[in-house]
């Protein structure tokens, strides 16, 4: 099928975002994909009953999004809990995180969350097939690689028509976790990472900045001015400057880093990163591998039970 499925009539701050495109560290390709893992899972498994990471999304990071069908097709939203979506304009108030209808000329508008804390926000659109790089339609901000920078006027290409049995299927969605964010150390591990608070200088697609809240030099000047040979490194990889900050790197974070390298924040609290914004406090917590995987497999099991389909629930 060719056409188009939709387009953009209006967009704040946007990228088309798949799962990623693991396996090309070797020659310098970062995985990228979502800022919020979980989120486009939930988005992509609603619409299409799958968690393979093929599925395009829409990533909103800012501002308000209006996409209008040029075709009967369903759209699923997932974000923050008080995000706000309205199909035909303002007349209908519609749910996130359930799959609904969207007729040909009928237009999605979702508002973002606007509080900073808010994170991203995914949309996925039934039948959209946007152009792969490497396999990927994800976008790579920082390798400027693929997918695109979304805006007005951006068409959503036509692919094989989606499965419209899906409307009505929906997902509660799961409290966020909250705490520390846990990281497992590096051997032998570098201190001060885990003493005190942090304070967050930036945060973007390739990581999180932190300063120490209390304004000390943290990790020790020594450690974090010490030459150190590029290594591999992978989102959530933890870095010392030698200004004695920290650099906590995100999905497009590259793949070779050459500052000192205190650990790596467990995968279960990796989306917390995208819900960090300036000037707010974190604190990491010292894990050890078992811990993290079981506390990431417990959240795997609770967000699949939040499903209600069910060939997603289990």
């Amino acid at each position: 099928m060719t056409g188009q499925v939709a387009r953009v009539v209006a967009c704040g701050v946007a990228t088309v975002q798949d799962g990623g495109r693991p396996g090309y560290a070797r020659v310098g390709v970062a995985r990228s994909g979502p800022l919020h893992r979980e989120r486009y899972d939930v988005a992509a498994a609603l619409l299409t009953g799958r968690y393979d990471g093929r599925t395009p999304t829409i990533e909103l990071l800012a501002g308000a999004l209006v996409v209008e069908a040029d075709r009967d097709t369903t759209v699923a939203v997932a974000g923050p809990a008080h995000c706000r979506l309205h199909l035909d304009g303002a007349s209908r108030r519609a749910p996130a995180h359930t799959v609904l209808a969207l007729r040909t000329g009928e237009r999605i508008e979702v508002e973002r969350d606007d509080r900073p804390d808010a994170g991203p926000v995914y949309v996925a659109v039934g039948g959209w097939a946007p152009e792969l790089v490497l396999g990927s339609a994800t976008t790579d901000t920082f390798g400027r690689l693929g997918g695109a920078v979304v805006g007005a006027g951006y068409v959503l290409g036509a692919g094989p028509a989606d499965d419209a049995t899906r409307v009505g299927a929906f997902w509660r969605p799961v409290p966020p976790e909250t705490g520390p964010l846990r990281v497992v150390l590096a051997q032998p591990p570098v201190d001060g990472i885990v003493d005190g608070t942090w304070r967050v200088r930036d945060v973007s697609r390739s990581g999180v900045r932190l300063a120490a809240a209390d304004g000390s030099t943290r990790p020790s000047e020594s450690v974090a001015a010490a030459a150190a040979p590029s290594r591999p490194v992978v989102a959530g990889t933890v870095q010392c400057t030698p200004g004695g900050e920290v650099i906590v790197l995100g999905p497009d974070g590259g793949v070779t880093g050459g500052y000192p390298v205190a650990g790596v924040v467990a995968t279960v609290d990796l989306d917390r990163l995208s819900l960090l914004a300036a000037d707010t406090s974190v604190r990491f917590l010292a894990s050890s591998v078992e811990d993290a995987v079981a506390a990431f497999a417990e959240r795997q099991v609770r967000v699949r039970r939040s499903f209600g389909h069910p060939d997603l629930a289990g």
